[in-house]
């Protein structure tokens, strides 16, 4: 048993020897094959590690990365955060700024804007109240005009002031004024006021019609007009027109009316006594004044004649109709009777014929006292 043990052993040996070249190809080839296997599988266990390293390097990597890029989205948005709200209070900071600053610019503007309306509207009342006064300060001059112009035209002591008077009162109310009076031959220009020109001799007709034109109708007859140019004020201008008018008419029936008689006292033994004449002084200031208001009627009425007369010393010759027609009026009026002086006549020398009787003419018959 052992010796086949020992020739089993030793065969196997020779066989192995026999065969050892083929083995250990056999065996290379095999170890190589099992080298290239596990070196494959090496590598493909490596490939897989590596890959299985690079996965999980990547899925770390997208860890870290996704993690960072939520640090840094976080950290962003916490400084976007603070940014937006630092922008946001720094533009909430301007524009309350702005805000203010605009508001306190349209708060200086509208005060601006108010004090001047305040200023314009003060200035707008206080000229209205100005202008409101100046009106009544004129209304009420006017009314004292009116009210006061009646009383100094009924006053006038002859018709050449009743006249001059009213020139006075009218000449504020038009740039230029004119009286004309009743002669002969038409209405002739008197006196005028004022820048304008008028003509000497007038009628309804033959006025301009932007001219102002009264005539004064006294008892149906044409005895003056009044004319004045633009600008003028119409209802004044009416208004004491026919005041004058009036006047005009009042002062005649004075002249025409005759003086009131002495009155008679009874006598002591019930019969009746002569007349009580009035004091002598009243009694010629009473005749003395009628002769002085015709007079100057009859001048103011005829200058042209007055002046034509005067030259050449025939006064009584051109006025014999109104100088007589006078007399009849002042004989009328006065007592001539208690008289010892002719007023009348010396009216006449004095007014008319400036102071020189000669004047009158050779066929003025001469005082009547």
């Amino acid at each position: 048993m052992t010796i086949l043990m020992e020739l089993g052993t030793q065969t196997v040996d020779k066989i192995l020897e026999a065969l050892a070249p083929a083995l250990s190809a056999q065996l290379d080839r095999v170890l190589q094959e099992a080298r290239e296997q596990q070196e494959q599988e090496f590598l493909k266990r490596l490939e897989a590690a590596t890959h299985e390293a690079e996965n999980a390097v990547m899925q770390l990597a997208d860890a870290e990365k996704e993690k960072a890029l939520a640090e840094a989205r976080q950290k962003l948005t916490a400084e976007l955060q603070i940014e937006k709200e630092k922008a946001v209070a720094e533009a909430c900071e301007k524009v309350s700024a702005d805000l203010r600053n605009q508001f306190q610019e349209t708060l200086r503007q509208t005060i601006d804007q108010l004090g001047a309306d305040f200023a314009r509207q003060s200035e707008a009342v206080a000229s209205q109240r100005e202008a409101e006064k100046a009106g009544l300060q004129d209304q009420m001059s006017l009314w004292r005009t009116y009210a006061e112009g009646q009383q100094q035209l009924a006053d006038s002591q002859s018709q050449a002031e009743m006249l001059t008077r009213f020139l006075n009162l009218v000449e504020p109310f038009a740039a230029a004024i004119a009286v004309y009076v009743a002669k002969a031959d038409g209405l002739a220009l008197w006196k005028s006021r004022g820048k304008g020109a008028f003509p000497d001799l007038v009628s309804q007709d033959t006025i301009d019609p932007q001219y102002f034109f009264k005539p004064l109708v006294v008892r149906e007859r044409t005895v003056a007009a009044v004319s004045a140019v633009q600008p003028f004020k119409a209802e004044p201008l009416e208004f004491l027109s026919a005041c004058l008018g009036r006047s005009i008419e009042g002062f005649g029936l004075k002249l025409k009316t005759p003086a009131p008689r002495p009155p008679v006292v009874a006598a002591a033994a019930a019969a009746a006594a002569p007349a009580v004449s009035l004091p002598d002084e009243k009694l010629n200031a009473e005749a003395r004044l009628a002769a002085r208001l015709l007079v100057s009627e009859i001048k103011l009425y005829n200058e042209g004649d007055v002046r034509d007369g005067r030259s050449s010393s025939d006064l009584y010759s051109r006025l014999q109709k109104q100088i007589d027609q006078g007399r009849d009026h002042y004989r009328q009026r006065v007592d001539i009777g208690a008289l010892k002086r002719d007023y009348y006549h010396e009216e006449l020398v004095r007014v008319l014929a400036d102071g020189d009787e000669a004047r009158l003419g050779a066929n003025y018959p001469g005082p009547t006292t």
